[in-house]
C-alpha cells in the first residue's frame, strides 16, 4: 500500500491536472475514479444549505438500475445519509442488509437497507463538511461492495476520511444538464415534516407556533414551502401527499 504523502499527493496532482486543463476529465469524473482506486463501487455527493439545512444538489455514480429503483420507490424521502447532511452530522455509517424490521422506522426504511445489498453496496460510509450558520455543507458518501471492517483493513477508513475531504473541496453543485439521479424538490425539511405532523394531529398554526416557540409567520411559510414541494394545492393535501410519499408517519 503506498503511503500517506504518496497517497494525497496522487489525489491533489489528479485534481490539479483538470484544472490545468480543462479538456480533459472534470473534477467528478476525478473523484469516482479515485474513489473505485480506494475500494469504492460509487460516489454519491450532495450539498445543503447551512442557512436553511435545505439540500441544494446531489449527485451519484451509482448503477442506473439503482437508481431507478431508488427514484420510483421514492428513497430519497427517508434516506438517512441526506438526513445526516441536513443536521451536519460529521460522519454516518451503514452497513446494508443489517436493519431488522422491528429496528426500522418504517417498511420503506426497511427495504432501503435490503436493497443496497442486492445491487452491490454492502457498505456506505459518509463525512460531511462545512460548519453549520458559517458555510454550506457538503455530503461525500463512499459506497463499496466491501463491509466496513473489509474496506478498513485493506484501504483504511483515515485514509477514506482524506480522500472524501480532498474530494468535497474539489467538487461543487452539479452543472445544468446533469442527472443527480435524486428529486430534491420534493423532500421536506425536519421542521417541514415536524409542523406537517403537528397538522395532521389537528393543531391550529397558533398552537403549533406557541409548541414550536416560534412566529406564527413562520408556520405559514414552512406549510407553503412544503405545499409547494408536495404539490399540494391545500395543507390538508400536502398532509395526505407527505403521508403517501412516507415523509410523515402518523
Amino acid at each position: 500500500m503506498v503511503s500517506f504523502e504518496q497517497f494525497i499527493g496522487e489525489a491533489v496532482s489528479a485534481f490539479s491536472a483538470v484544472n490545468v486543463d480543462a479538456s480533459k476529465l472534470s473534477h467528478w469524473d476525478i473523484a469516482c475514479q479515485l474513489t473505485k482506486q480506494y475500494g469504492g463501487n460509487a460516489l454519491n455527493a450532495a450539498g445543503a444549505s447551512a442557512l436553511t439545512g435545505q439540500l441544494t444538489w446531489a449527485r451519484a455514480s451509482m448503477s442506473p438500475e439503482w437508481m431507478e429503483v431508488y427514484n420510483s420507490q421514492r428513497f430519497n424521502t427517508i434516506d438517512p445519509f441526506l438526513d445526516s447532511l441536513v443536521v451536519g452530522k460529521p460522519e454516518f455509517k451503514l452497513e446494508s442488509a443489517t436493519l431488522l424490521r422491528s429496528e426500522a422506522e418504517n417498511e420503506l426504511a426497511f427495504t432501503l437497507n435490503h436493497e443496497l445489498r442486492n445491487y452491490g453496496y454492502y457498505s456506505l460510509f459518509s463525512t460531511c463538511y462545512g460548519d453549520k450558520g458559517r458555510s454550506d455543507r457538503t455530503l461525500i458518501v463512499h459506497c463499496s461492495e466491501l463491509s466496513l471492517k473489509e474496506l478498513d483493513a485493506e484501504i483504511g477508513l483515515d485514509r477514506i476520511r482524506l480522500l472524501q475531504a480532498i474530494i468535497a473541496a474539489n467538487i461543487h453543485s452539479p452543472c445544468a444538464g446533469y442527472n443527480d439521479g435524486v428529486e430534491l424538490q420534493r423532500r421536506l425539511s425536519p421542521r417541514e415534516r415536524e409542523i406537517l405532523l403537528w397538522l395532521a394531529s389537528g393543531y391550529r398554526n397558533d398552537e403549533i407556533a406557541y409548541k414550536l416557540n416560534i412566529a406564527e409567520v413562520t408556520i405559514r411559510k414552512h406549510i407553503t414551502a412544503a405545499r409547494i414541494k408536495l404539490n399540494a394545492r391545500t395543507r390538508e393535501q400536502a398532509v395526505a401527499n407527505a403521508i403517501r410519499d412516507n415523509q410523515i408517519i402518523l
